[in-house]
């Protein structure tokens, strides 16, 4: 008795230790991550939020009808919501909270590698993989997308732990309906994970050693895939698309199914191991040899390096993967350790299953060669315990275990520093152009923190960002200003109507321009002269309801320019 008491409280220490050893990890990794400031979407999400309470939206109108399209995501949108009224407009709470979701998830990464695998060292490994990764740090450094993936993943990681135990404690059908109710939990975060309806099954067929009923199985996830479908047509009965959205939303021919079929899981192997960086680089210096006809200026066109450039790199990295892979499983079953080599088979088809949704993409981003670091979070469940596996076969393939051992520290730390280094420099870069526009917004509200019932805003740049042409310049902005500061003065504590807000109607688009009057209110953004001359006139709107900056953007410094805008309106 005594003996168990002290072998777990070891294990508890042990628990303890590494929980403490991930929370140390990631809040050294993502530090300044905190001191950032909202990217783009945020501010269409908070505008929609605002207008849930100025409209007086049901909850089912919220999280049901209102402005669902494409997606039905009910969960993600109420704690989101919820988060944004905790935190308002206050970044620290937004970043701290998106650090720590990642941090939780890497540890439960630890609990399944371990419950998978029965080996503390494959396990601890993975877990560290999964959170100091640069190639999913979109997810955690882009707040707008923590809640939905890391969310989801948070839920996914839990129901693929309790059907391991289902497959391990003698068939018992609760923790199989508890693994499928988690999943459909995670599915009303993002749905993107509708994948492990097929994952399961497929995780039965290779891991032949659990007697596990595949009857029972296919029955209870069959039925759930049945309510789910069933679900989802009434959801779309109950919300048409639009025509005008519709026609974004447009579905590529039958052939590009097949052909998507085929490739996406090529993409999503590779990706998920290879950084996309990595892939640029190589597929640009193999247009330079290959294909000169595609270089302008001494440079390779980047529409051709990242799309038939970048899928012929990935072609070849993933045929370097599966010899690398398959080598590895015969490695592991000559050594009689199935665990290992299964783990890898089910690593590589739970990557390329979780390519499925991304077959039915509309419009043109259903075309990208390249996927968007955030989507590949979920996968690295999988790819983390790949990477681990694949440095303990280097460990045990060494007929010296010390050097096997130096030689998997060093891969380790080599892994470790590269990705800290990225996501370090990425966050860098996030904190100076967060800086930038949190000073743009503050001066704004300091300099006038009481509007006029009607108001227009100009501000004039000297640069044009994010590729846009040289005559097209903004502030450094990813989206609409207009819409920005209707956000911002919003939490300064303006009262303007719902209907500045709904959807993404108004100013939210990168270039839009506009001025509308409702329930009393007024509300312009412009960034051409021109433009707000005409609309001056046509409002009747007189000067002193305009207000004007001009940003610099070789000093990062915004200079108030609404005496001698108001003076140069009136001698028009």
């Amino acid at each position: 008795m005594k003996l168990l008491e002290r072998s777990s409280f070891i294990k508890n220490k042990i628990t303890i230790f590494i929980l403490c050893v991930y929370i140390l990890t990631g809040f050294i990794v993502f530090q300044r991550l905190p001191f950032t400031f909202f990217q783009q979407d945020e501010w269409v999400l908070f505008g929609n939020f605002i207008y849930w309470d100025k409209a007086g939206l049901s909850w089912f109108e919220r999280l049901f009808t209102y402005e669902h399209y494409g997606h039905l995501i009910p969960l993600s949108d109420f704690f989101s919501y919820w988060r944004f009224n905790l935190f308002k407009l206050h970044f620290l709470g937004y970043g701290i909270f998106s650090i720590s979701i990642h941090i939780i998830n890497a540890y439960l990464v630890y609990i399944f590698a371990r419950s998978l695998l029965k080996n503390n060292m494959i396990a601890f490994i993975s877990a560290l993989l999964f959170l100091t990764s640069s190639t999913t740090h979109q997810t955690i450094t882009w707040t707008v997308t923590t809640m939905g993936t890391a969310g989801s993943t948070f839920f996914v990681i839990l129901s693929l732990i309790f059907f391991i135990k289902y497959v391990k404690e003698k068939e018992r059908l609760r923790f199989l309906l508890l693994s499928l109710v988690l999943f459909l939990v995670a599915l009303g975060f993002k749905e993107t994970p509708i994948f492990l309806f097929f994952f399961m099954p497929a995780f039965f067929l290779i891991w032949k050693d659990y007697k596990v009923s595949l009857r029972k199985l296919l029955f209870s996830s069959g039925t759930m895939l049945f309510l789910y479908i069933i679900f989802r047509i009434t959801f779309f009965l109950l919300n048409p698309i639009p025509e005008q959205k519709a026609q974004d939303l447009v579905q590529p021919p039958t052939p590009a199914y097949v052909f998507r079929v085929f490739v996406l899981p090529i993409r999503l192997i590779v990706q998920s191991i290879v950084p996309a960086e990595t892939i640029i680089k190589t597929s640009r210096s193999l247009i330079r040899l290959a294909y000169p006809q595609f270089m302008r200026g001494g440079n390779a066109d980047p529409y051709i390096v990242e799309s038939v450039g970048a899928d012929i790199i990935t072609l070849v990295f993933f045929i370097i993967i599966m010899i690398a892979g398959g080598s590895l499983i015969l490695f592991f079953e000559k050594r009689k350790q199935k665990r290992l080599s299964k783990t890898i088979l089910i690593s590589f088809v739970f990557v390329a299953l979780s390519s499925t949704p991304f077959i039915v993409v509309p419009g043109r981003a259903g075309f990208t060669s390249l996927l968007d670091g955030r989507h590949l979070y979920l996968s690295y469940i999988f790819v983390s315990i790949l990477l681990a596996v694949f440095i303990y076969g280097i460990y045990v393939f060494s007929s010296w275990k010390k050097t096997g051992g130096i030689i998997a520290v060093i891969l380790i730390s080599i892994f470790i520093l590269f990705n800290v280094k990225n996501i370090r420099r990425d966050i860098h870069m996030q904190v100076a152009i967060g800086n930038s526009r949190y000073m743009i917004l503050s001066k704004v509200t300091d300099s006038y923190p009481k509007l006029p019932g009607r108001v227009l805003f100009y501000f004039e740049s000297d640069k044009a960002y994010y590729g846009l042409p040289e005559e097209e310049k903004i502030l450094p902005f990813q989206s609409g200003l207009g819409q920005t500061l209707l956000v911002w003065y919003n939490a300064a504590g303006e009262s303007f109507p719902a209907c500045f807000y709904k959807g993404e109607e108004y100013l939210y688009e990168l270039l839009s321009e506009g001025y509308k009057e409702c329930e009393g209110r007024g509300f312009g953004y412009f960034r051409k002269k021109e433009s707000l001359i005409i609309a001056a006139k046509k409002n009747n709107l007189p000067p002193e309801n305009i207000i004007g900056f001009s940003y610099a953007s070789s000093s990062n410094s915004l200079r108030d320019i609404t005496e001698k805008l108001r003076k140069d309106l009136e001698a028009k």
